[in-house]
């Protein structure tokens, strides 16, 4: 997959991803590494990919309100800001998703235009 960051164009795979989730802010949890990339910011708030996300060439992103419980979907990786303002936005109870495992079709995910200094994701 590949990504612009600053009108560069990247090759991303986990490890590239981990890299933008603290540059844009995020820390790391670790503990399921082999499934997700989990980035959180101490404050309620986590970002995350499922495995099966980060290898394709477009990945969807699950942003997560612990504490109002609110989820979003997206296609580009925001700082913890950002996605503060997208969950109060756009976000919704994560009702009638058990049934389903993994991300969500792409079509409901999120992309804004681009913005000078946030991470956007696009097709190489």
């Amino acid at each position: 997959m590949s990504f612009v960051v600053f009108g560069e164009r990247w090759e991303m795979g986990h490890q590239e991803i981990e890299q933008t989730f603290t540059n844009s802010g995020w820390e790391l949890d670790g503990s399921f590494a082999d499934h997700l990339v989990i980035g959180y910011d101490g404050d309620g708030l986590s970002i995350l990919v499922h495995r099966e996300e980060w290898e394709t060439d477009d990945p969807t992103f699950e942003i997560i309100d612990h504490e109002r419980i609110l989820t979003y979907w997206v296609k580009d990786i925001y700082t913890p800001q950002q996605a503060r303002d997208l969950l109060q936005l756009f976000g919704q109870p994560p009702e009638g998703r058990e049934e389903e495992a993994g991300p969500p079709p792409s079509s409901r995910a999120h992309r804004t235009q681009p913005r000078v200094g946030v991470c956007y994701l696009q097709e190489s």
